[in-house]
């Protein structure tokens, strides 16, 4: 008859070694769902904000006032947006940016925010600072700040060394 025997020390660090490798993977992409899930809260918040600043300019020909997302969950844009959306993490209102030469009827608005998930296809440097990467604006404004510098295009293409260009 055989006696049966423990697991060896060896086996039993094996063990614990693929185990803590299967914990920290998981980890790692439950928090990547989180992550798309706030940054898909904040696509959706943009997107009834900008629809709510349409049409608040189809009834008074300008858009909101500088200060109007300053007050989360407030109902200050009521009967366009019944609360003012926050960010879901930070809770802090989004960055609503208008342009300094703009009267007290503003004519064009972007309002942006931070992705979490930086591999997001939507993310971008927009040129704000602090982080902002993605954001919506009206249609007669770009996107981007035009006062941060652009990037240099690329230098045209030469002809091979040695070779004339073909007619």
């Amino acid at each position: 008859m055989r006696k049966s025997r423990g697991l060896t020390l060896i086996e039993l660090m094996v063990v614990i070694a693929i185990l803590a490798i299967l914990i920290i993977i998981g980890m790692s992409s439950w928090r990547r769902h989180i992550d798309k899930a706030r940054d898909a809260q904040r696509k959706a918040d943009l997107q009834r904000i900008s629809i709510a600043f349409e049409d608040y300019y189809n009834d008074h020909n300008c858009y909101p006032p500088a200060d109007i997302l300053e007050n989360c969950g407030s109902a200050d844009l009521k009967p366009y947006l019944e609360k003012i959306p926050c960010d879901p993490v930070t809770r802090e209102p989004y960055e609503y940016i208008l342009d300094a030469d703009q009267p007290a009827c503003p004519k064009n608005f972007r309002v942006l925010t931070m992705l979490d998930n930086e591999a997001d296809p939507t993310a971008a440097d927009l040129g704000f600072g602090s982080g902002l990467n993605y954001g919506i604006s009206s249609t007669n404004v770009g996107l981007a700040n035009p006062a941060a510098a652009l990037p240099s295009p690329s230098p045209a293409s030469s002809p091979p060394a040695g070779g004339s260009p073909s007619p």
